[in-house]
C-alpha cells in the first residue's frame, strides 16, 4: 500500500510539474507575442519606409516627399501606362516580342486603382501575349505574366 501512495505521489508530482512549466511555457510566449505586436505597432506608427530613410539620407526633407506623391497620380492616363508598361516588359521578354504585340490594349480597374496592359496578337500570330498590371497611384507593378 505504501508502495502505491509512493508510486501515485511520484506520478502527481510529475503531472503537477509538467503542469507549471506549460503555464510558464504560455505566459512566456504570449508575453513574447505582445511584444512583438507592440514593436510592429511601433512601425506602423513611426511609418518606417525606404523612401523616407533615402530622402533623408540625402538631406531632402520628408514633407517634400508627401507632397510630392499625393497629390497626383504616377501614371495618370492610359499613355503613359503605356510608355511605363512597354519599358518594363522589353527587359523581359525582348524588344521583338514586345513589338509584334503592340498596340498594348489598356484597361483601367477603378476598384483596385491599376492598369492592365496587355499586349494583342496578330490574326496569323500563335502564342501569348505579355500583361502587366500598374498602381495608378504610385506607379508599383503587381503583377507581370505572358500567356502561352
Amino acid at each position: 500500500m505504501i508502495s502505491l501512495i509512493k508510486i501515485y505521489g511520484k506520478i502527481f508530482l510529475r503531472i503537477g510539474t509538467i503542469s507549471i512549466l506549460s503555464f510558464i511555457m504560455c505566459s512566456c510566449n504570449s508575453n513574447r507575442n505582445s511584444e512583438v505586436e507592440v514593436q510592429e505597432k511601433r512601425m506602423i506608427q513611426e511609418d518606417l519606409n525606404p523612401a523616407t530613410d533615402i530622402f533623408s539620407k540625402y538631406g531632402i526633407s520628408e514633407e517634400v516627399s508627401e507632397e510630392v506623391f499625393t497629390n497626383f497620380d504616377i501614371i495618370p492616363d492610359e499613355k503613359t501606362a503605356k510608355e511605363v508598361a512597354k519599358s518594363i516588359l522589353i527587359p523581359i521578354y525582348g524588344k521583338k516580342n514586345i513589338k509584334e504585340q503592340m498596340p498594348f490594349e489598356v484597361i483601367y480597374d477603378s476598384e483596385y486603382d491599376a492598369w492592365m496592359i496587355s499586349g494583342t496578337l496578330k490574326s496569323n500570330m500563335i502564342g501569348g501575349v505579355a500583361t502587366i498590371i500598374i498602381q495608378k497611384s504610385d506607379g508599383k507593378v503587381l503583377a507581370v505574366s505572358h500567356s502561352r
